[in-house]
């Protein structure tokens, strides 16, 4: 279940756009503006409930597969 409404969700997929078209309108380099836009994304991901923080560490260090 989403952490936000579904109307507050979409508006802030629709800033995430605009966002990601900020950051790529950067000087960055290429591996910078990656790395701002795969945190950025990771978070609209958590508030739909789709992202885990550390899920993947937590996996690693217990010997699971990873996804």
């Amino acid at each position: 279940m989403p952490k936000i409404s579904g109307e507050s969700l979409y508006q802030v997929q629709a800033a995430l756009e605009n966002y990601e078209e900020a950051v790529n309108a950067t000087s960055m380099t290429v591996e910078s503006k990656k790395t701002y836009l795969l945190h950025a994304k990771n978070f609209v991901r958590w508030l739909n409930d789709d992202f885990e923080p550390g899920a993947t560490l937590r996996q690693a260090n217990r010997g699971e597969p990873l996804k």
